[in-house]
């Protein structure tokens, strides 16, 4: 993956500490959206300008310019409308004020120099078969006309903040609006919003309480997940070899864990634990980045452990 944060990227972690997914300028507490929208560095604006070719006009094509440093975000056609920042901060405000608590928001920023931008906005804490977990809604926009409004539900484990996604038959995590028609026209998608965010987080609850019913051998899941295959190179073999090692170590060895041994949920956890802390074999500039679009669109590997889980 290119590198995502560049020179006019900016973005914030609240709650007074440096998030796992290790970005983001440090602020105090939760912030409402107008402090959010300026302290992510979210306060310009997107217009659109006629693309020429030549002296000649591009019909039916437009250039998407930030404001404040007059990029080209994306070409894109006459039917696209842009969703501006503010807009966006105010459909999240849309759907959380649904709840007597202002929304508070815990991280907010940019990447590809304002191509993608997202808000993250904390729900009430929750609490699952005696773990607590944080529950977040995220709001994903793009100005480069690649990508649709995306608003997604996450799930964080407290305890050792593990980023939990489930996929279930009965809920989507993710939901997506077409840039079509203006954003105050979206009051109904933001009400829909919460009721699939509600729906999502009922249909985790359900998942997983299932997968702890599930008996599993963790050896059996190693074997399919991180397989140590002769013919593959020695560099893989390290790799799956660690990796292994490292997910057995904390299914055998997590307190936490130790009613779920040997069960789809706690071999879940165990993986979402390593996926979520564990440092590469190799640590590349774009690490932490890579793992924090994880944690906003969920994890291949988290996908992947939950088929062979469900099989």
């Amino acid at each position: 993956m290119a590198h995502m944060i560049e020179q006019n990227d900016s973005l914030f972690s609240g709650s007074g500490i440096r998030p796992w997914h290790g970005i983001g300028t440090i602020v105090e507490g939760t912030l409402t959206s107008a402090d959010a929208l300026h302290v992510a560095g979210l306060d310009w604006t997107v217009k659109q300008v006629p693309i020429y070719a030549g002296t000649k006009e591009v019909e039916g094509y437009l250039g998407n310019i930030r404001s404040d440093t007059k990029d080209c975000l994306g070409i894109i056609t006459g039917k696209y409308k842009i969703c501006q920042n503010s807009e966006a901060f105010a459909f999240v405000d849309d759907i959380m004020s649904q709840d007597e608590t202002p929304c508070q928001y815990e991280s907010a920023g940019s990447l590809n120099n304002g191509k993608r931008v997202w808000m993250l906005a904390k729900l009430p804490e929750h609490t699952l078969l005696g773990d607590k977990y944080e529950r977040y809604l995220c709001f994903s926009n793009s100005h480069d006309g690649k990508s649709s409004i995306k608003v997604m539900t996450t799930n964080v484990r407290v305890v050792c903040n593990n980023t939990l996604t489930l996929a279930t038959n009965s809920a989507s995590r993710i939901l997506s609006i077409r840039h079509m028609g203006s954003i105050e026209g979206k009051k109904r998608e933001a009400m829909e919003t919460l009721n699939f965010a509600s729906e999502y987080i009922k249909a985790f609850d359900e998942k997983a309480l299932e997968m702890t019913k599930t008996k599993f051998k963790i050896d059996k899941f190693l074997d399919e997940m991180f397989p140590v295959d002769e013919d593959a190179s020695n560099c893989i073999k390290k790799r799956n070899e660690s990796t292994r090692e490292d997910i057995l170590s904390i299914h055998n060895s997590k307190n936490d864990l130790s009613n779920f041994k040997n069960t789809a949920w706690g071999i879940y956890n165990a993986v979402s634990d390593w996926n979520s802390n564990a440092e590469p074999l190799r640590k590349t500039d774009t690490f932490a980045e890579n793992r924090f679009i994880n944690f906003m669109d969920g994890s291949s590997i988290l996908e992947k452990s939950q088929l062979i889980l469900s099989a």
